[in-house]
């Protein structure tokens, strides 16, 4: 188990989830269809609606791909190993939500904050197991705000960043 990767990989499938499935009392009432990586940097791919890209790696937002969840992984904390503590390593994650206007982009980040409240973190090695299940310790939602001239475009005018917790056993 490569636990960055197989962490990184489980947020990713918890978020996209998340949109195809979301729960009866969320801000959003829809399934979305998700779209990756592949698909994002293909100028040709014309997305169906309703959707919502989830890119798991940094990217400037484009205006003109837009709704965007783009994951971040934050600088990770291990826990020194001690007699007794089964705790692991600490992770932080934000989730950096883009919409095309203010009403979109709250949607999507109160949806994330509210519905974001366990994580199953599975072993991407054939077969694909789960390892463990983890609460969140802590979220947190705030506005972004840009200089005018970088949101000038519009794709950084509407952003929103949750941030979730974690720590896991491993």
């Amino acid at each position: 188990m490569n636990l960055l990767i197989d962490v990184e990989k489980s947020v990713k499938d918890k978020v996209v989830d998340l949109f195809i499935n979301p729960p009866a009392s969320s801000p959003i009432s829809a399934s979305y269809n998700v779209y990756a990586e592949d698909e994002f940097f293909d100028d040709g791919f014309k997305p169906n609606n309703p959707f919502i890209w989830i890119l798991g790696t940094r990217v400037p937002p484009k205006q003109t791909r837009l709704p965007l969840v783009m994951i971040d992984r934050a600088p990770t904390i291990e826990s020194p190993v001690e007699l007794g503590n089964r705790a692991g390593t600490f992770f932080t994650f934000n989730l950096h939500v883009f919409g095309r206007n203010r009403g979109e982009r709250g949607s999507f980040a109160a949806h994330l904050y509210k519905n974001f409240l366990t994580l199953p973190i599975y072993s991407y090695a054939a077969p694909k197991t789960l390892v463990e299940t983890v609460e969140i310790i802590h979220r947190t939602s705030a506005n972004q705000t840009i200089a005018p001239e970088v949101g000038a475009e519009g794709s950084l005018s509407n952003w929103e960043v949750v941030s979730i917790e974690f720590q896991t056993m491993q």
